[in-house]
């Protein structure tokens, strides 16, 4: 639900919102800390669909391929599957925030 808000409000809406209705609930904030904390969360809710797509880009046969060699999705050991998923992702991920806006 937050991304479809997020990426489906224009910026300047979620903005004016924020500077009159955010005191009108009570919230007294400066027009710079609503400000930064729109920003914050729309372009936060474009990144996560950047990374969600870097790690769908990752074949199906290279993540059977670092199970069968040990390394799982799990945090079992501490750690996130740093060889068989990250390298491809950041791969990916890498040139998109330079583009995104």
């Amino acid at each position: 639900m937050y991304l479809y808000l997020m990426r489906g409000t224009p910026l300047i809406v979620m903005v004016i919102a924020a500077y009159y209705l955010l005191p009108y609930a009570g919230i007294d904030v400066s027009a710079t800390t609503g400000g930064v904390l729109v920003v914050s969360l729309y372009f936060g809710a474009f990144m996560s669909e950047v990374f969600r797509g870097a790690l769908a880009s990752v074949p199906r046969g290279q993540w059977d391929a670092g199970r069968a060699l040990g390394n799982a999705w799990t945090l079992a050991d501490g750690h996130r599957d740093r060889a068989t998923g990250a390298a491809p992702c950041r791969a990916s991920v890498h040139p998109t925030p330079a583009s995104c806006w």
